[in-house]
């Protein structure tokens, strides 16, 4: 089973995670003016998820929730902010299309999906199983909307 501090240090590094997924958002934002919108509601809505799973440290530490040793390792989540990095850094040098920013955002709200990333947690609290569930289908959604997006760029915006 892992210790308290390391499902805490897991739970840090998910929100960090969820944290740079907004900082992509946010200079796309800046980057392609007419899908503004767009990416600015993504930025809240990471920035939602981020302090979402950071409340989930409390509930570690009341015992109310817990990570189970077979779920996620820290090694899956810094793999994934690696990526998010990288494609961090991708997005703020320019130069990528906004189609292709559209369908890298949606390919990272896909991965983070098939990782189940939200379905990590085990407890007995319904108020956390909804918002384990909130936060998995708000995932989907922002992918349906990358993908809506990027297949509407044929000349159409926010």
């Amino acid at each position: 089973m892992h210790s308290k501090a390391d499902q805490l240090e897991l739970i840090g590094l998910m929100a960090a995670n969820e944290s740079a997924v907004a900082e992509i958002y946010e200079a796309c934002a800046k980057l392609y003016p007419p899908r503004a919108k767009l990416f600015k509601k993504l930025t809240e809505a990471e920035h939602e998820h981020a302090r979402s799973i950071t409340g989930f440290s409390m509930k570690v530490k009341e015992g109310l929730a817990r990570i189970p040793p077979d779920r996620l390792d820290a090694e899956v989540v810094m793999d994934s902010l690696d990526h998010v990095q990288e494609l961090l850094k991708q997005v703020r040098q320019g130069g990528m299309e906004v189609e292709e920013a559209l369908a890298k955002c949606a390919e990272l709200e896909e991965t983070l999906l098939e990782k189940h990333c939200f379905d990590v947690m085990e407890t007995d609290s319904p108020d956390l199983k909804l918002l384990l569930g909130k936060l998995s289908a708000d995932t989907a959604e922002h992918r349906e909307e990358l993908r809506r997006a990027r297949e509407g760029e044929g000349g159409s915006s926010d």
